[in-house]
């Protein structure tokens, strides 16, 4: 936190994150999609879990935020924070973003880190571009270095420039929860529609809702616009 010149950069963010069991609002919650996508290679990870990306980004009820000893769930496990009478539920919430510790979370406004840019999203959009010049092989490279670093997963398989695309889409859903990307990269692969209908919001037009309206200001003072 900076308070030079008065300034003061806390926010209430992790309580629009934060779980009611955590002292947040259920304001945003992780979606099954995203839980289901985050186990979909299964326990093949390098540490025998799931990809690391997975514990980094959401708590829930597993024996890696449920060890006694370790208790990393705010000193406690899981199973302590999300129960109701003594007992315990799975209720898969968001980690990213929340306070480090305890004492943080029950702040009512702390200051965060937010990502603006980050190494894995500079490596992924490379992969991409580098797939659509028919460079799969370098492509695959790329991909491989961000799923060990970040998700201790061994390479991927597959070869095809089909094959790296699907990846790659992968790997941008585990890397970038919160960080607003999901929506462009849909725009760019033209997956909106198919997207938001999986999602049940039939009432989306790809043409019409694709993008931000033209501001009216912007029309007014350009003849070229009317």
């Amino acid at each position: 936190m900076s308070t030079a010149n008065g300034a003061d950069y806390r926010t209430a963010l992790h309580r629009w994150i934060g779980a009611s069991e955590l002292n947040g609002w259920d304001e945003i919650t992780p979606s099954t999609f995203l839980v289901n996508t985050y186990m979909k290679e299964g326990e093949t990870a390098n540490t025998g879990r799931y990809d690391s990306r997975f514990y980094s980004t959401i708590f829930s009820q597993c024996p890696y935020f449920n060890d006694p000893v370790e208790k990393r769930v705010y000193g406690g496990t899981y199973d302590d924070w999300f129960n109701e009478e003594g007992v315990s539920y799975n209720r898969p919430v968001f980690r990213k973003l929340m306070p480090p510790t305890l004492a943080a979370l029950n702040l009512s406004r702390f200051a965060n880190n937010i990502p603006l840019m980050r190494y894995a999203n500079v490596l992924l959009m490379k992969a991409e571009a580098l797939n659509e010049l028919d460079r799969t092989d370098e492509a695959i490279k790329l991909i491989n270095e961000a799923r060990e670093v970040h998700g201790d997963m061994p390479p991927m398989t597959g070869n095809s420039k089909e094959d790296v695309a699907k990846q790659i889409e992968h790997e941008r859903i585990l890397e970038f929860p919160l960080e607003n990307f999901r929506w462009y990269d849909l725009r760019r692969w033209g997956k909106l529609t198919e997207a938001m209908q999986a999602a049940g919001r039939g009432g989306f037009n790809a043409e019409k809702n694709s993008f931000y309206p033209i501001p009216l200001i912007e029309i007014n003072s350009n003849d070229l616009l009317n």
